[in-house]
């Protein structure tokens, strides 16, 4: 990591441990699992009494730009009345560098039971440790998993008179929106795991059905997208069937059919 990412990363945590309305900061991302190398960028978060939150979010900017250096852009992500990441480019020595820094209030903290701090830098009121230590409570819920599978046969279907007027970039859309929604239905069969991103989430599964998805990204001419979707449907059924049997739910097997059907009836799959 950069110098310049970890001497400002030391008077932050420095500044804030001194500010009394911090209880405690944490670091997330490749920081926290000592997987960051010299491109990685600061992932940290800051915890604050609830009736200090708002003065200090007020005051964010001029915090970080003191202890940084010139703020290009502050990008507010995910944002609440109790918490927001706060992206920022800053510039020094030349170059611009990147920050993401979560601020949020104890009682944020409190609730959010999906929210681990992981290395964390101090913690005043045990705070910290308390959510750390709490146990894990699976992230999927099982009751939108059909509609999940509706809609990637939904999307599939609409490979048909897409190919017939060649739009590429219809399928391209199609191919993104049906990737995902293969994500989503893979986190059924992996309940426990923590699942916001597919980028960060893929990693959950075996390498071999990492290796097997790339198959979405494959292709980007109508006929070479009709050759990849014949793999894909294949993959997704294997899938989704086994997400549906391990939460008690009925397959839709006349959706797929029908579907693949409609897709040799258009020539997009043989």
């Amino acid at each position: 990591m950069h110098h310049v990412l970890t001497d400002s990363l030391k008077r932050l945590e420095d500044y804030f441990s001194q500010d009394d309305r911090c209880i405690g900061m944490y670091l997330w991302g490749s920081l926290s699992n000592h997987s960051a190398d010299e491109w990685s960028d600061v992932d940290v978060a800051a915890v604050f009494r609830d009736e200090d939150y708002a003065a200090l979010k007020a005051e964010f900017r001029a915090i970080c730009e003191r202890l940084c250096g010139p703020i290009l852009v502050l990008l507010p992500e995910g944002e609440n009345a109790e918490f927001v990441n706060d992206a920022f480019l800053f510039e020094a020595e030349d170059r611009l560098h990147l920050y993401d820094f979560t601020i949020l209030s104890v009682g944020f903290l409190q609730k959010a039971t999906w929210l681990r701090p992981q290395q964390v830098l101090f913690d005043k009121t045990g705070a910290l440790a308390a959510a750390a230590s709490r146990e894990t409570v699976p992230t999927f819920k099982p009751d939108g998993l059909r509609r999940q599978i509706d809609n990637y046969w939904v999307y599939t279907y609409l490979n048909g008179k897409y190919y017939k007027r060649r739009d590429t970039y219809k399928m391209l859309y199609v191919q993104g929106v049906i990737f995902q929604t293969h994500m989503q239905v893979l986190h059924a069969l992996y309940p426990d795991a923590e699942w916001h991103w597919w980028a960060r989430d893929i990693h959950t599964l075996p390498e071999a059905q990492q290796a097997e998805l790339m198959i979405y990204f494959v292709a980007h001419q109508p006929d070479d997208i009709g050759r990849a979707l014949q793999t894909e449907m294949a993959l997704f059924s294997r899938d989704a069937q086994a997400a549906c049997q391990k939460w008690g739910v009925a397959y839709p097997a006349e959706l797929e059919r029908g579907v693949r059907e409609h897709l040799t009836f258009m020539g997009v799959t043989g």
